[in-house]
């Protein structure tokens, strides 16, 4: 019997993110971008930005479609899936993916010092 869960979200909104992220990242619930596997791409937010600023919209290098994997540690369970970006969404994208990143400082910060580093 397995303990933990993969669970595959087909909503392709940030609208879904939104919603699920309404109070921000924590310690419970996080998300990465870009984790590309069979799931999606490693198209990361540098590389949307930079689309929209290169191209047009319906232009053949034009991408903003964008893997996500939220990791709930304490529920022992990923939920994955993809999204379309747009221009407008990418600062609320960047603050989770800043606020993920400064979890995982803390936390090596704690430990490195719990360890007398």
């Amino acid at each position: 019997m397995s303990h933990y869960k993969n669970i595959h979200i087909k909503e392709e909104s940030v609208d879904y993110l939104k919603e699920y992220f309404e109070d921000g990242v924590d310690d419970m619930n996080f998300i990465m971008f870009g984790t590309s596997g069979i799931h999606g791409t490693r198209t990361d937010l540098d590389d949307i930005e930079e689309c929209y600023e290169k191209y047009e919209e319906g232009h053949e290098d034009f991408s903003n479609y964008l893997t996500f994997l939220i990791i709930r540690p304490r529920m022992v369970s990923m939920l994955y899936g993809n999204i379309y970006v747009k221009k407008d969404e990418i600062p609320f994208l960047r603050k989770l993916e800043v606020n993920t990143a400064n979890l995982f400082k803390i936390a090596t910060c704690i430990r490195s010092s719990d360890r007398g580093v």
